[in-house]
């Protein structure tokens, strides 16, 4: 999986640059036991119980655990029931059933799930069922709010609004892109009067927001045995006939046959027998997974008579180890040179091009102190530790958290200084008549050089 992402070094003279990273973001599988032949999976999905199935909290009571009621501009104007119906559903055994009377006109209520990490530059599918039994004056729409690392919204991505009544539970679907400065994505869906008065009974249904390279196909096994393969997200596996424990493996495939990822689970039956026994949790671990952030360079004019060039940038890299098995990990980097497109060479007359090329020692990035979003608190010997380095094409360790440490989530804010030279090389020519030859030495020339940046985390590296 790659993000990425483009800065502007310079003004006259400027640069690129592409960032990748090797960790994918991990999704859980989700499971409900229903008895002692059953199990309801929900899988890929980057929602929590978008399935609707899972018994609300003692803050929002009527909904799903995961889900917010944060927002009613209404002001106590509408009348509003919402409930789990185990009567009308899309998928599983359940749905959000609201009832509203007394919408004023664009006011209502919207229900939410935040803080959801995304890649910038990434494309995700959003896609929820409602079945809509009764409306007058007033729609349900489904939408993405994108937010930046400061907490700013960016825009809003919105599915058709439904504004008539469904025959039975029609499907809002929208593919979209993470804005390139995007950190998070709250999803929402909302019921709004559009005249005095409005009203809608409505049921919500098997909610997902996907990341799109998991749309194509995807493999459930239990025990060993492939037991499903489709594009759902929610799958129920009944008359099960094997004992405790079973595990289910989750394969997803991309487009053309490739495996992009696999995910394991493990559930026991429930035991109906009426017998005592002891109550017992299990953490499942997660992944560890990466995220850097936006970067924007300051901009530098070329000046062929001053001691330095130098264009600065700040970026930052969020990293979140949810494995639960403390066996630390790392985030290294290394770069690519700086090369430009094929240029006229002004020393052949017009009858040749050239490639210029700018060391990637040129670039260094210095870290700055780690923050703890979640988890784990920062150990002075043990990390997770930073260290600044000056690029090269081999990786070199630029976050570090040793054995037992580093299971939590943290950001690291990051500053890029690239050291624009007076001269650059030349990579490559075409054509014929140029008075200079690959390897040679040439004044800088003011175009755009790129160069991949590549940040990789793991355990080992």
């Amino acid at each position: 999986m790659k993000k990425v992402s483009s800065f502007i070094l310079a003004v006259v003279l400027c640069f690129t640059a592409t960032t990748s990273f090797a960790a994918a973001t991990a999704v859980p599988i989700e499971t409900n036991t229903r008895g002692t032949n059953a199990v309801d999976l929900e899988y890929g999905n980057l929602l929590l119980h978008g399935d609707m199935e899972q018994t609300g909290d003692g803050t929002y009571p009527s909904l799903p655990l995961g889900w917010e009621w944060p927002y009613d501009n209404t002001a106590g104007a509408l009348t509003a029931d919402v409930t789990q119906s185990s009567s009308v559903f899309a998928t599983g055994s359940k749905s959000l059933k609201v009832d509203l009377s007394a919408l004023p006109e664009n006011s209502g209520l919207m229900f939410a799930q935040g803080a959801i990490d995304v890649n910038p530059g990434e494309k995700y599918v959003m896609q929820g069922r409602f079945n809509v039994t009764s409306i007058n004056k007033a729609k349900v729409t489904f939408y993405i709010r994108w937010v930046d690392a400061s907490g700013e919204e960016i825009k809003i991505d919105a599915a058709t609004p439904i504004i008539a009544t469904t025959s039975g539970f029609a499907v809002a679907t929208k593919t979209v892109t993470a804005p390139v400065n995007a950190a998070t994505a709250e999803v929402r869906f909302s019921f709004v009067g559009t005249g005095d008065a409005g009203s809608i009974v409505a049921y919500v249904d098997s909610l997902v927001f996907i990341r799109n390279a998991y749309v194509y196909n995807m493999v459930i096994s239990r025990n060993g045995k492939d037991i499903y393969s489709g594009t759902s997200n929610f799958y129920t596996d009944s008359d099960i006939a094997e004992s405790n424990p079973i595990n289910y493996e989750v394969r997803y495939y991309a487009q053309n046959g490739d495996l992009l990822d696999t995910q394991n689970t493990s559930v026991n039956l429930g035991d109906s027998s009426g017998e005592q026994g002891d109550v017992s949790t299990t953490v499942i671990g997660g992944s560890l997974s990466m995220t850097p952030g936006p970067t924007t360079f300051s901009a530098v004019v070329l000046d062929t008579e001053a001691n330095s060039l130098i264009s600065t940038a700040t970026g930052s890299i969020k990293t979140k180890d949810n494995r639960g098995d403390g066996k630390g990990w790392s985030v290294k980097s290394k770069g690519t040179n700086f090369i430009s497109d094929f240029l006229a060479d002004p020393s052949s007359n017009g009858s040749s091009t050239y490639r210029l090329s700018i060391g990637v020692s040129a670039l260094s990035i210095i870290p700055g102190e780690v923050a703890v979003n979640a988890g784990q608190a920062i150990d002075a010997t043990n990390g997770p530790l930073v260290s600044p380095i000056t690029l090269t094409d081999n990786l070199q360790t630029l976050i570090l958290a040793k054995s037992g440490f580093g299971m939590g989530s943290y950001t690291v804010p990051l500053t890029f200084n690239l050291n624009v030279p007076k001269t650059v090389t030349v990579a490559a020519q075409t054509g014929t008549g140029s008075k200079h030859t690959i390897g040679s030495s040439v004044g800088t020339v003011a175009t755009v050089y790129r160069s991949t940046i590549t940040y990789v985390v793991g355990v080992g590296l």
